[in-house]
């Protein structure tokens, strides 16, 4: 008698080893599993840009930096730009463009001989800041009727992304591009747009991988809802998941995705861990 509905085993061409470099960044679930793999002889680079949610706004980082300085402006006595996180914030417009270009080309270096990106999509839904007129990746505290919240399009989604994909195989043939979906449920959405978004961003990445050589998809969404599928596993605010559902998912990845010299350094690093807490 089966007590849960299991995932299909996976089967993966490529493995991650030691020594490899990953970039991995997207919403908040992607910086839980990219501090998992820092801890590993893994070169890793985590929420370069902090966290991301839409599929378009972590693409458009990825792709360029033209900052514009008229879309800098102060909050609470700092700096922000509304394409990226608040951790960016600075005392002056010029140190804000320092340290975003600085993340940037550091990404951009990565990107030339990675092994493994990592992309973690959050939501579909995006603010359209009225006062710029463009997309936002972060609304930054601003008053809630400058922005109008909108639903990506599956195309939307789906060409650019295949496009960036291609151009990125093109000068780094080595590269493997691991997508994920975020298992973190966006309530304040509603719970029936969260669906609806959620689907949209699992049939943007059925269709990418669809058109892409070396991209690869990783079910952690599946795993959370449907093999846990229990609010035992989410913290208190039902929304995220808690420590035990975050290690189940991270033991299914290196089941499935880590070499053997990789899973044998893992199993290293967990018993010296345990001595620690033991000191």
């Amino acid at each position: 008698m089966e007590f849960f509905t299991p995932v299909e085993e996976l089967h993966f061409e490529q493995t991650i080893n030691p020594g490899q470099k990953i970039i991995s960044l997207g919403s908040c679930f992607a910086e839980t599993m990219g501090e998992k793999l820092s801890k590993l002889p893994l070169e890793v680079i985590s929420q370069p840009f902090g966290t991301l949610f839409h599929p378009l706004s972590i693409l458009r980082l990825l792709q360029d930096l033209s900052i514009e300085k008229t879309q800098i402006y102060r909050r609470d006595g700092l700096f922000v730009h509304p394409h990226f996180h608040s951790k960016f914030a600075s005392p002056t417009a010029q140190k804000l463009i320092e340290k975003l270009k600085i993340a940037h080309e550091n990404v951009q270096k990565q990107l030339q001989n990675s092994d493994w990106l990592i992309i973690t999509f959050g939501t579909a839904f995006y603010y359209f800041d009225k006062e710029f007129q463009l997309n936002v990746a972060n609304c930054h505290k601003q008053p809630g009727q400058r922005f109008e919240k909108k639903l990506s399009k599956l195309e939307e989604i789906v060409s650019p992304w295949i496009s960036f994909s291609n151009e990125l195989m093109a000068k780094n043939p080595s590269l493997n591009i691991l997508f994920t979906l975020s298992p973190v449920r966006h309530t304040k959405d509603g719970i029936q747009n969260n669906q609806i978004s959620k689907s949209t961003l699992r049939l943007a990445i059925h269709e990418i991988l669809q058109s892409t050589k070396n991209t690869q998809y990783f079910p952690a969404y599946e795993y959370i809802l449907d093999e846990l599928r229990d609010y035992r596993y989410f913290k208190k605010d039902l929304i995220h998941p808690n420590e035990i559902a975050e290690e189940f998912v991270y033991e299914k990845m290196k089941e499935s995705l880590f070499g053997e010299e990789l899973l044998i350094s893992s199993k290293d690093s967990e018993k010296l861990e345990k001595r620690k807490g033991h000191i």
